[in-house]
C-alpha cells in the first residue's frame, strides 16, 4: 500500500517562488525607493557611456556597476531609455562618429575615437542606423555646404 504524504506550503513561500519569476516593476530595481532608483540607475549609466564610449563597453559590466542582473538591467534600461543598452551605446558611437565627421576627422581615426573596432565595424553599424554610409554622409554634408 502506498502512503500518499502532502506538505503544507505557505502562501507567503509560494508568493515568493512566484515574484522570482515574475516581472516587477521598474520601481522595485534593485536598492532605493521609487521609480527614481530606476531612472538613477539610466542616468548614471547614461553617463558612465559618454565617459567610456571610445573604451570597449560591456552590457554586464554596466549590470554589475548597477548592482543589478544582466536581464534585470537590460528590462530597466530599455523602460526607460527605450532601447536596449547596447543599442543605447551603438547610437551614441554613431552620433559621435558623426561629430568627428563633420570636423573633417579621417574616417578610420573617428572609427577609432568613437570605439568602433575598426573602420568597416563603423560603416556597417553607422549604415544600419543612419540608413546611409560614412562616406556619403561626408559627401552628402560637402555637397550641402557648397550650395550655401
Amino acid at each position: 500500500m502506498m502512503t500518499t504524504v502532502r506538505r503544507w506550503v505557505s502562501p507567503a513561500i509560494v508568493q515568493v517562488g512566484l515574484e522570482h519569476w515574475l516581472p516587477r516593476p521598474i520601481e522595485a530595481a534593485g536598492a532605493g525607493t521609487g521609480a527614481t532608483r530606476g531612472h538613477d540607475v539610466v542616468r548614471t549609466t547614461k553617463e558612465w557611456i559618454e565617459r567610456h564610449l571610445g573604451e570597449p563597453i560591456d552590457v554586464s559590466a554596466m549590470a554589475r556597476r548597477a548592482e543589478l542582473s544582466r536581464p534585470r538591467f537590460t528590462e530597466v534600461f530599455r523602460a526607460i531609455a527605450g532601447v536596449p543598452p547596447w543599442s543605447y551605446v551603438m547610437e551614441r558611437r554613431v552620433r559621435r562618429a558623426r561629430e568627428l565627421l563633420d570636423r573633417d576627422v579621417p574616417a578610420s581615426e573617428a572609427a577609432a575615437e568613437a570605439g568602433f573596432c575598426d573602420q568597416s565595424h563603423m560603416t556597417r553599424v553607422f549604415k544600419r542606423v543612419t540608413g546611409t554610409t560614412p562616406g556619403e554622409y561626408r559627401r552628402d554634408r560637402t555637397n550641402v555646404q557648397d550650395e550655401d
